[in-house]
């Protein structure tokens, strides 16, 4: 027996620091103001790569090394996420980052990183979100699934076609180019 209620708006963001709630906000489609309780966090962290595969491995190997082993954070607290996952562009013609093994399943093993489509980590969330924006097929729904999934850090990996249109969305106040 269904159950009847009136729909309750959540206008309180619990889960995101202010500086990511700040970069959802510009993605956010509704007349319901939401706020954030969070704390203000690091700076969303933009990166542009190359036009290859060999670009965004070289940049995904040295943002993975920082983390894992120079601010210790547990290889299992990052997920990579992008529009079409790992059997996509540009992953699926990538090699793996360094020492570093994308999985497309959260297995907890060491040195081994989480990596899905924006669609499939929808409603999930991570301490660390790498969110890779090759182009701009679905921006705003993506952008604001993408963003979303963080809760301590987020950078943004993105193609040059796309560093414009970041940059025009996200300002320099909540987010710092690389």
């Amino acid at each position: 027996m269904p159950i009847e209620e009136a729909p309750f708006l959540l206008s309180v963001n619990c889960r995101n620091t202010r500086h990511i709630h700040d970069a959802i906000s510009e993605f956010y489609q509704s007349d319901i103001p939401i706020s954030c309780e969070g704390p203000p966090g690091r700076p969303v962290e933009l990166h542009e790569y190359g036009a290859s595969a060999a670009d965004l491995r070289a940049m995904l190997t040295e943002l993975l090394t920082l983390l894992v082993f120079n601010e210790k954070v547990d290889s299992g607290d990052i997920v990579i996420l992008s529009p079409g996952g790992p059997g996509k562009e540009p992953f699926s013609s990538m090699e793996n980052p360094g020492v570093f093994t994308l999985s497309s399943i959260a297995s907890g093993a060491k040195n081994e990183i989480w990596c899905t489509s924006i669609r499939l980590f929808k409603g999930l969330e991570s301490r660390i979100v790498i969110l890779v924006v090759p182009d701009l097929t679905h921006e705003n729904e993506m952008m604001y699934v993408g963003i979303s999934r963080a809760r301590n850090h987020l950078y943004i990996l993105h193609s040059e076609d796309v560093t414009k249109y970041l940059i025009e969305k996200l300002g320099s106040d909540g987010a710092t180019e690389h």
